[in-house]
């Protein structure tokens, strides 16, 4: 495909960047990549000009996964591209210019474990998110 002579194999590093994007799968690899080389913020480097950040896909991990379905940004439990797709189109009514531009804040939550997986009075009271949260509605 594309510019790959004809017979020629997929190298390990490009399996490894795409992995399961043919079968429907989350391609975080990929969209983390993008989302470094097209946004341009401070954590993200924007080398690429050409890049409209509009257009980007959230880079899921199970962290955002999980966040994504404790604050309805989907209903999907399975993390594959139409999981991305949705989160991503709700994220886009927040923001339709840069609409990953959350993805960093919804990953860190679940990382620093300020997010946790079940109910925790203690973490989720001082919440900010808590009137969104679906542990708490």
């Amino acid at each position: 495909r594309g510019l790959r002579p004809p017979g020629a194999r997929r190298s390990a590093g490009y399996n490894h960047l795409l992995s399961g994007s043919e079968k429907g799968g989350s391609a975080k690899r990929m969209n983390m990549f993008l989302r470094w080389m097209g946004r341009r913020s401070d954590i993200d480097l924007g080398l690429w000009r050409f890049v409209d950040p509009a257009r980007l896909l959230i880079p899921l991990d199970t962290h955002i996964a999980r966040i994504s379905i404790y604050l309805r940004l989907t209903d999907r439990r399975t993390p594959g591209l139409a999981t991305v797709r949705e989160i991503t189109a709700s994220l886009r009514v927040l923001d339709p210019a840069d609409p990953i531009k959350y993805d960093f804040a919804l990953c860190r939550l679940g990382i620093a474990g300020n997010c946790p997986s079940r109910r925790d009075a203690r973490k989720c009271a001082v919440c900010p998110l808590q009137p969104a949260c679906r542990h708490w509605n």
